[in-house]
């Protein structure tokens, strides 16, 4: 029942998209559509057959964004579909309160931190491979809500001498099955909790996407297996891009903190801190090197942390990437993984690119 109601949501977005030329206000009507296919190769040397991983994962797809502006209101649809999957990751219909501000209902990516607000399923916008670990999407093993069904608040104000944007977030929180964080789905019989995010970040020039700013949340996310009832979870985080001409550095710090109610009524509090730093250099016209470290700290015994099976301590990764032409570009990763049942070396190749 629930894949044909995402049959029927994917169907009428695809109506959308063919049918709102017809308009009579065309002047007014701005509509864009972006696909963004990619191929991908992971090979895994070393990995056991019961470590539930593969040596070798061969992946292609295409990552689909349809955009609608017509008066006030906005629309934003975004299908990621793969040899494995198709997903309706975002479904968002907006209404500009004003010039800088819009106000958003439906299904839309958690406002993280830079790399959550700038990248999206679409893998040729980021330089590297792979997302940051501890902001993974929930379907790679993320433990992090990174989408949520309800209403969003985005908004800039500006000073003399710059602009604060912010981001305000609420709706149904994921819940946890036995893959994870499952993010709320239309149709879903799943009992979801809510969750709320602030983001706040500054920017000196608006031209500039260097920026800095944090970002607070409080979510209640059911535990749908286990002797745990659910997890009352809070995080903290501080985030920075500096952009410069010849590189660029972002960095993130979360404190996330939980507190699990067993069906015993028996309660459990934990925090872990996880952090990134990733730098890419422009290396001449085409090339870009780039480098990760991401650490995490306070895991160990982590009953929160507990119920993911890949869940990583640390990561180290280095790559470069080539763009071939304006809209399309290849790039080879090694990454070094430790915690869960990854203690592996990854090497990644990957071609992506938007079109038209």
């Amino acid at each position: 029942m629930l894949k044909k109601l995402q049959i029927l949501v994917l169907s009428t977005i695809l109506l959308i998209c063919t049918n709102t030329s017809a308009s009579e206000d065309q002047g007014l009507l701005d509509q864009n559509f972006l696909f963004f296919p990619f191929a991908h190769v992971e090979y895994r040397p070393g990995v056991h057959a019961d470590q539930n991983l593969e040596a070798l994962e061969l992946e292609a797809g295409s990552d689909f964004i349809y955009l609608l502006n017509y008066r006030k209101i906005r629309v934003l649809a975004e299908i990621f579909a793969t040899n494995e999957e198709i997903e309706l990751e975002r479904l968002q219909f907006g209404l500009n309160l004003s010039q800088n501000k819009t106000f958003w209902i439906g299904r839309f990516h958690t406002p993280l931190g830079y790399w959550n607000s700038n990248y999206h399923h679409g893998l040729y916008l980021q330089t590297s491979v792979h997302r940051p670990g501890i902001i993974e999407y929930e379907d790679d093993g993320g433990a992090l809500p990174n989408h949520i069904t309800g209403g969003l608040l985005d908004g800039q104000y500006y000073t003399e001498n710059g602009v604060v944007n912010y981001s305000l977030a609420a709706g149904l929180a994921p819940t946890i099955g036995h893959h994870g964080l499952e993010p709320y789905s239309f149709g879903s019989i799943s009992e979801n909790k809510l969750h709320g995010l602030l983001k706040v970040s500054y920017q000196f020039d608006e031209t500039n996407p260097t920026e800095s700013g944090f970002v607070v949340g409080l979510s209640q996310i059911n535990v749908e297996h286990n002797v745990i009832e659910d997890s009352l979870q809070s995080i903290f985080g501080v985030f920075s891009h500096q952009s410069q001409d010849t590189y660029r550095i972002t960095t993130a710090a979360y404190i996330v903190r939980n507190r699990l109610n067993y069906e015993s009524s028996k309660r459990l509090t934990n925090s872990f801190v996880a952090a990134y730093v990733h730098g890419e250099y422009d290396l001449a016209s085409k090339w870009i090197v780039y480098a990760r470290a991401e650490r995490m700290f306070g895991y160990k015994n982590d009953p929160y942390l507990a119920l993911f099976e890949h869940n990583e301590s640390q990561r180290n990764l280095a790559g470069v990437r080539f763009d071939i032409t304006r809209r399309q570009a290849i790039s080879s990763e090694v990454s070094q993984r430790i915690g869960g049942h990854d203690n592996h070396t990854h090497v990644s190749f990957q071609w992506s690119a938007v079109f038209p």
